[in-house]
């Protein structure tokens, strides 16, 4: 990991681009005809679960080393750590919900409303991502490049790799 901010963006890049993809296969699966339909339900179901995995990862970052080691040496960032900390706790509850959709729904089901909800349901959970994403761009990047020195910086570079090389064990 060359340069921390650079990684920080890539992974918020990632959360991103597998969102933007997601709402992609909400939308085919919402308004396709019913020829699609078997193709773009398997399709939404994988890429509900790539995503899912994706926050999940993202979600253990910061709830585990990058929130904790800001609140202690970034404390004026601490009410903008609470807020990010309860989105977890909101998305958490929609991809629950979405789990739950996508599985009542089977690949041949002529479920129109259920359709609906999961598209409705994935389109919240989207925006709510792509909001969250800003704020972490905003509030943690910018508080890690302007408040963090050199020192700290490199202490908590060491904190991730430790916390990734843990999860790949």
């Amino acid at each position: 990991m060359a340069n921390l901010t650079d990684f920080l963006r890539r992974k918020e890049n990632e959360v991103l681009r597998l969102t933007e993809k997601f709402n992609h296969c909400l939308t085919l699966l919402r308004y396709e005809g019913k020829a699609s339909r078997a193709r773009n339900y398997q399709l939404a179901k994988k890429n509900v679960g790539l995503l899912i995995a994706t926050l999940k990862q993202h979600r253990n970052l910061q709830e585990d080393v990058i929130f904790p080691f800001l609140v202690r040496h970034v404390p004026k960032k601490e009410p903008v750590i609470h807020f990010l900390r309860s989105d977890h706790q909101i998305i958490k509850r929609y991809k629950m919900k979405l789990r739950k959709l996508l599985s009542k729904v089977s690949a041949k089901d002529e479920g129109v409303v259920e359709r609906g909800k999961i598209h409705e349901t994935g389109v919240s959970l989207s925006n709510l991502l792509n909001h969250h994403i800003e704020l972490e761009k905003e509030n943690i990047n910018q508080a890690i490049r302007r408040y963090l020195g050199p020192d700290e910086k490199k202490d908590i570079k060491q904190k991730i790799m430790r916390w990734q090389k843990s999860r790949q064990n």
